[in-house]
């Protein structure tokens, strides 16, 4: 699982990861690939 701290919404984290409510934890498109 890779996680990236950075400024994302939460609703583009869950679009993308689904784990994360934070908006400062997310998923990055590279990360997910």
């Amino acid at each position: 699982i890779h996680i990236t701290s950075g400024v994302r919404c939460p609703t583009y984290n869950k679009k993308i990861g689904g784990y994360s409510n934070s908006p400062h934890i997310g998923y990055t498109e590279d990360e997910k690939r």
